[in-house]
């Protein structure tokens, strides 16, 4: 890895199946959270009725897994951004890098370390 050159521009976007199930629960999650009683819940049978009993019944629990959430993200970010300055990738690579990260979590930091089985012309 150390002596790999890598392209200083190297970016790419997680495989559609991650970002189709990291958005569903995103989604899912913020219904669960801010609009509970909302039509799109009653169309989701059991997922829709456990939404609500999180909402009602555990609610100090959804905004403790959020706010872990958070936190567990900006440490992706961190790390990805870490990463892309040690593989030596330019500005705007680092920060679609970081940003990505930071919304998506693993699914991005996993395609990011699979730089290492990149090979550069």
């Amino acid at each position: 890895m150390k002596g790999t050159k890598i392209d200083p521009s190297f970016y790419r976007l997680p495989r559609n199946p991650e970002w189709a199930l990291v958005s569903a629960l995103m989604f899912v999650f913020y219904l669960t959270l801010f609009h509970p009683d909302s039509i799109i819940v009653d169309y989701l049978g059991p997922v829709g009725t456990f939404m609500r009993y999180m909402n009602k019944e555990k609610l100090s629990l959804c905004y403790n897994i959020l706010y872990a959430t958070v936190v567990i993200h900006i440490a992706e970010a961190v790390y990805s951004f870490i990463l892309c300055r040690r593989k030596g990738l330019n500005p705007l690579p680092t920060c679609l890098w970081t940003v990505q990260t930071f919304i998506f979590g693993f699914p991005s930091l996993r395609a990011f370390k699979s730089i290492k089985n990149i090979k550069q012309s």
